[in-house]
């Protein structure tokens, strides 16, 4: 076979597994669709792992303001900022309105956990290893 029907034929391969990528892709969207479930843009995940208030992540995500979302929960725009910035805690039933206010789970209102050190925390993950070799040595 000459090397230009090779590379006509790589590239037209690339072109079919490219075709089918983005079809698994849409089916995703689909299925995250029917299932109620959305993806996450990074930002959003950003701002989780960086240990801004969940509740106004989602808040600002869905292009809501302070007073706006304090409205649609029936709650004062002065007790919304402080269960935003951790001065209150917020009932179950507030934080359960904000959930579906939010389009949320509770689970995703819960701050997430934060590790001053990343070395730490790979380190720490990495004893999870069930290969003895990649394990790196652990204290804990």
């Amino acid at each position: 076979m000459s090397d230009n029907r090779v590379a006509e034929l790589e590239h037209r391969l690339e072109q079919a597994e490219d075709a089918y990528d983005a079809l698994l892709a849409r089916l995703d969207d689909i299925e995250n669709v029917v299932s109620g479930d959305e993806p996450v843009p990074m930002a959003v995940v950003e701002q989780l792992a960086a240990g801004v208030s969940p509740i106004r992540v989602w808040r600002e995500h869905r292009g809501l303001s302070l007073r706006a979302l304090a409205e649609r929960v029936g709650i004062s725009a002065a007790l919304l900022s402080e269960i935003e910035t951790g001065k209150k805690d917020g009932s179950v039933r507030t934080l359960a309105a904000l959930a579906r206010a939010l389009s949320v789970t509770l689970d995703d209102l819960v701050p997430w956990p934060q590790f001053c050190d990343p070395k730490v925390t790979f380190e720490a993950a990495s004893c999870f290893f069930l290969d003895e070799e990649l394990k790196p040595d652990c204290d804990w």
